[in-house]
């Protein structure tokens, strides 16, 4: 089922400030530029020839995941002392209402439209003034804002994957500052994973060969497994976490975040551009208190702001053997800025929240396999002034973490990143089911927020 957020397509009434960078950052240097090639649409000669089996589910650490799977039934406690509390009204055990917005209801594209093999599809979605565009990890759909279908694409062939790699992983948003749409996606075969991604040319995403700008950096034996996007004034930004395949398997060597230069205004040329990385396998990317960093996140601005912000939940399963294991209590923060013309990375410090380890899977009705509930990373984050923190940008984000009763539940945050303060955290959850692959995001007025859910358990 497609999901649409109508109301965030209306126009804010009021100015935001203008915002402050946190006053305590330490910079991040640069590691480089990876090499970027623009890429033309359906050059992949066999774009279903590849498509045999999905990307497995990679963790910071799967023998840790086991382990964590095992700790038994836990509660989240109380946030730690000097946390804000969660507001009244931020826990749900009644059933959910239901109810469509404009009698819009239309199913996905589906396993038949694809005519494709796997599980998950790694459905994501963006609405912008007219269009709501659809990707999943084989195919592009465009509709308009009444969902009737505009035009579709396989996605090897939009993204311009080499021949004999898979797709997978997507992301697309729309940014009305640009006016534009951005998407991002791994393409990977062994030894030879590239991230690609692009923009459209203008505000219209409905021509999916000849409308949009395409590019891919080789990463070579580093896989960017679970890549984020999000985007400032400025940048462009990526997020990921990168597994080394030199011996077959996928092993954890550091997150990494990239910020790339958005297009000029009114361009619709495609020429490569600058690609900066603030980590790689040699450089790893560390939480404030030195530990490893996993899942960073840029934000998805929906306003004006020359910083762009990353956020990572601290990891409960040690992705490297010196970090801690179990439950943890602390979110991070990064900016981004352009300064003397290049993009810039400031460390800006861990936000201690309330305590969270890794979920339960979820489990099914009639002993069916367990759904997966990842392993408490934080999975998006969208960012907009708020005026009851003063106009102050605000980051909503959120990750399914372990609940009462040995059930998942849904832990939310606003961060306000010129404070490097939590304003404000709680939590979805069920008396009797699991509740888990969530999304937030602040309505235009900046001031409250929609959470969306998956709810299931053995009935």
């Amino acid at each position: 089922m497609i999901g649409v957020i109508v109301a965030l397509a209306a126009a804010a009434i009021w100015v935001p400030t203008a915002q402050a960078a946190p006053t305590n950052a330490h910079e991040i240097h640069s590691v480089g530029r990876p090499a970027v090639v623009a890429l033309t649409p359906g050059a992949n000669p066999a774009p279903h020839a590849s498509k045999t089996q999905g990307k497995p589910f990679l963790s910071a650490n799967p023998a840790e995941l086991a382990k964590a799977r095992q700790r038994g039934p836990k509660s989240a406690p109380p946030p730690t002392t000097g946390a804000p509390t969660p507001p009244a009204g931020t826990s749900s055990t009644t059933a959910p209402a239901t109810g469509l917005f404009n009698g819009l209801n239309q199913p996905g594209i589906s396993v038949a439209d694809e005519g494709y093999c796997c599980t998950p599809p790694d459905s994501t979605g963006a609405i912008g003034p007219n269009n709501y565009v659809e990707f999943v990890n084989t195919t592009i759909r465009v509709y308009d804002r009444n969902l009737n279908q505009v035009s579709q694409l396989d996605m090897a062939t939009f993204v311009a994957a080499p021949a004999g790699h898979n797709v997978s992983d997507p992301q697309v948003q729309w940014d009305p500052r640009a006016g534009r749409w951005f998407y991002a996606a791994v393409a990977y075969t062994a030894h030879s994973n590239y991230l690609v991604f692009g923009w459209s040319k203008t505000s219209d995403p409905s021509n999916l060969s000849g409308s949009w700008c395409r590019f891919r950096a080789l990463l070579g034996n580093q896989l960017p497994d679970y890549p984020k996007l999000g985007h400032d004034d400025n940048f462009v930004l990526f997020g990921a976490n990168l597994y080394d395949d030199s011996t077959g398997n996928f092993v954890f060597s550091t997150a990494a975040i990239w910020a790339l230069p958005k297009p000029a205004a009114g361009s619709t040329t495609c020429s490569a551009p600058g690609f900066t990385a603030f980590a790689d396998a040699t450089h790893p990317l560390l939480n404030a208190d030195g530990t490893s960093a996993f899942t960073p996140v840029p934000a998805n601005l929906s306003d004006a702001s020359s910083l762009g912000y990353i956020v990572a939940g601290h990891s409960p399963l040690a992705p490297n053997p010196s970090d801690p294991t179990g439950p943890q209590t602390k979110v991070m923060l990064w900016h981004t800025a352009l300064q003397g013309g290049t993009p810039r990375l400031f460390a800006d410090g861990d936000l201690t929240v309330g305590s969270f380890d890794v979920p339960a899977a979820v489990l099914q009705p009639g002993g069916a396999p367990e759904i997966e509930s990842l392993d408490a990373r934080l999975t998006q984050a969208v960012a907009h002034a708020d005026p009851d923190a003063g106009g102050a940008e605000a980051i909503w984000t959120q990750h399914t973490i372990d609940g009462p009763g040995g059930r998942s539940v849904l832990r939310w945050y606003e961060i306000i990143p010129a404070g490097v303060t939590v304003r404000q955290q709680g939590s979805l959850q069920s008396t009797t089911d699991f509740i888990w692959n969530g999304s937030i995001s602040p309505s235009i007025a900046g001031n409250d927020a929609a959470i969306f859910y998956n709810r299931g358990g053995t009935s």
